[in-house]
């Protein structure tokens, strides 16, 4: 074989490899809405059953609001639900 032959090979089979990348990435970004709707739906269920622990558990404290950001800010700040322990809530 000569150096022309499998350098059109190599091109070949780099033009196939990056359109099965392209593809894959359009699958990933097609399924992307519903990955991350699934996701927030179990943050919310999450961040009830929290809340309604933590109702339970501080309705002895005066002034507590269950759920209530108590660092007191307005910016956004992420659920930090997947890193909270597992309890019985």
């Amino acid at each position: 074989m000569t150096v022309t032959v499998l350098s059109r090979r190599h091109i070949v089979w780099t033009n196939s490899l990056r359109a099965l990348r392209k593809e894959r990435m359009e699958l990933r970004m097609a399924i992307m809405p519903f990955l991350q709707a699934e996701s927030d739906f179990e943050a919310v269920e999450a961040r009830e059953k929290f809340i309604a622990w933590e109702k339970q558990v501080m309705k002895n404290v005066p002034g507590w609001v269950a759920g209530e950001n108590v660092y007191r800010t307005k910016s956004y700040m992420p659920s930090a639900i997947a890193t909270m322990p597992k309890g019985p809530y």
